[in-house]
């Protein structure tokens, strides 16, 4: 993959800052870079902490997904991360995403402010248009869709749960599916 095909031997966090630049120092084929983004972007956790990065790469992807028809989607997270890209055709995912990520926020708040209780996560839920979508991405099984930032929605997502409960508030906390 033009030399880019042994970033696995990069530690996983910087994989995408490794894109950037191999991407700015190489002539390639807009599939080629389309490919990379997706893979590096499938393995990636928490982008939103490499945000500026992302939002170069994906300034950069052409999508080339056959979606024709507007798509339900949920996001599990916190009322700091409504407008990323990552949401999910899963009620369960989102779910899921929705108790780890106040589990995160609780370690954060009891480390920081032991006081104070986390404001809860939120799921949300909305019906996005075609072209707002960039592409699917179910390496991890999680029915991951991912979006392209802009105003695309048919429907605008809004707050259909509020989460006050760790992965240990899930029933079947080792899974991500809609049981």
């Amino acid at each position: 993959m033009y030399g880019f095909n042994d970033y696995g031997l990069i530690e996983r966090k910087k994989r995408p800052t490794a894109l950037k630049k191999f991407i700015q120092s190489h002539k390639l084929k807009q599939s080629m870079i389309n490919e990379l983004i997706e893979d590096v972007w499938c393995d990636t956790e928490f982008p939103e902490l490499r945000k500026n990065t992302w939002d170069w790469l994906m300034s950069r992807y052409v999508p080339t997904h056959t979606i024709n028809k507007p798509i339900r989607l949920y996001r599990g997270t916190t009322q700091l991360n409504t407008r990323m890209w990552s949401w999910t055709t899963s009620l369960g995912v989102a779910k899921w995403f929705a108790h780890r990520n106040y589990e995160h926020l609780a370690m954060a708040f009891a480390e920081q402010m032991p006081d104070t209780p986390p404001p809860p996560s939120i799921i949300l839920e909305g019906v996005i248009k075609p072209n707002g979508i960039l592409f699917v991405c179910n390496a991890r099984k999680e029915q991951e869709v991912v979006i392209n930032g802009a105003d695309e929605w048919l429907e605008s997502p809004t707050t259909i749960e509020e989460i006050k409960s760790g992965l240990a508030g899930l029933k079947n906390n080792n899974s991500k599916g809609d049981k």
